[in-house]
């Protein structure tokens, strides 16, 4: 006859499936609290092994007057306390957003509500309130990425029992459409930033395919004049305390060289000589070696360059949609179209894998399939 499973007995603790999710949960009865009602601490996990590790551990935190009691947190409460031990983990730029995204939306909208009580439906409801009130679907994707990683460590730590945003559906976010630049387009925008202080930049910008941050990174010492290339280590990046300097690029790939035409090289020479006059009779200057940088020495702020960009659209009378990121798209472009490989078009774009550029370029790359076939065609028929 086989052997009775023993029952737990009082103070044991017990684990059981939930039905709703298929979790387990590892449970200890702790008695009534101050206010007479019954107090449990509770465990999720994944599988049953799980749950009992967990229990095995809480009874013997128990025994030793080590156990902690799951608080009653609001989510605003949690929220201060998650962007707090993410900063020193997170990308200035990542943390900044995530920042803006709790204390703009999360707080107001979802910040007095019990967080062990935050259900769905109102994640669900706050986007959709969201996306009535006017804001890109992009946005609103955004809070619920923000929303979700920081629900996520709450799981790991048994402050929830389940990450809600795992049931919510967020907007669809659909690729923004490009606005590229022809070859007379671009000659033109590039005769009217004639004489201006950022000449350079902008020649840089249509013929290195690098990103913003990455050539306002930029220094002097990155830059090998008789080999004509530039090697991006670092990127600047814009912050609420405005323009900062972060010691690495994007991605481990974005820390790469690139080779310019010559008639770029000139500009930043021009741009050289004129930055080390205007370096002796400025009043003060940060010697952080940067080749694009304001009259004190110090990194240029993103978003005033993209400012600067938008009047130099107006003066030459081109589109005010195009973008900093469609001059990136348009070099990439170009080098498709003309049969540059993939692997090398990834490498100068900083792409970690050429499947990215693959999948982001697929359509340059269908027009220079029919190029090809033709190309094979002539081929083979010109003898006949």
């Amino acid at each position: 006859m086989a052997a009775r499973r023993r029952r737990r007995g009082s103070g044991e603790g017990s684990i059981y499936q939930r039905q709703s999710d298929g979790r387990f949960v590892a449970s200890i009865a702790l008695g009534p609290g101050p206010d007479g009602k019954p107090r449990y601490w509770r465990a999720y996990r994944q599988t049953r092994r799980e749950a009992a590790t967990a229990l095995t551990k809480a009874l013997a935190d128990r025994q030793q007057d080590r156990l902690v009691l799951p608080q009653r947190r609001t989510v605003a409460d949690y929220l201060e306390w998650w962007l707090a031990i993410t900063k020193p983990t997170l990308a200035i730029k990542t943390w900044d957003q995530y920042e803006y995204l709790v204390r703009r939306h999360l707080l107001p909208e979802l910040g007095r509500r019990q967080l062990r009580a935050l259900r769905p439906e109102h994640v669900q409801t706050l986007l959709s309130r969201k996306l009535a009130e006017g804001y890109a679907p992009r946005t609103v994707k955004h809070l619920h990425t923000c929303l979700r990683a920081a629900l996520s460590r709450a799981v790991e730590l048994d402050l929830v029992p389940r990450n809600v945003c795992q049931q919510v559906k967020p907007p669809t976010v659909h690729r923004a459409e490009w606005h590229a630049l022809d070859a007379a387009a671009a000659r033109h925008f590039l005769t009217t930033a004639e004489g201006t202080s950022y000449e350079a930049l902008w020649w840089l910008f249509i013929t290195s395919g690098a990103r913003r941050g990455e050539l306002l990174g930029l220094r002097w010492a990155d830059l090998d004049w008789d080999r004509r290339l530039i090697t991006i280590q670092q990127t600047v990046v814009q912050t609420s305390g405005g323009a900062q300097m972060k010691p690495a690029p994007k991605t481990p790939s974005s820390q790469r060289s690139i080779t310019l035409p010559p008639i770029v090289v000139g500009h930043l020479w021009q741009h050289w000589r004129a930055q080390q006059l205007h370096r002796v009779q400025a009043p003060s200057w940060d010697d952080l070696d940067l080749i694009f940088c304001t009259r004190h020495g110090r990194p240029l702020s993103p978003r005033n360059v993209l400012r600067a960009f938008k009047v130099l659209l107006q003066r030459a009378g081109l589109p005010a949609t195009i973008t900093l990121r469609d001059l990136r798209h348009n070099h990439a472009s170009l080098m498709l179209a003309a049969g540059v490989p993939v692997n090398t078009v990834a490498e100068r774009l900083g792409h970690s894998q050429a499947s990215t550029t693959l999948n982001v370029y697929a359509h340059v790359l269908t027009g220079a399939q029919d190029v090809v076939a033709e190309q094979v065609e002539k081929l083979l028929t010109e003898g006949e």
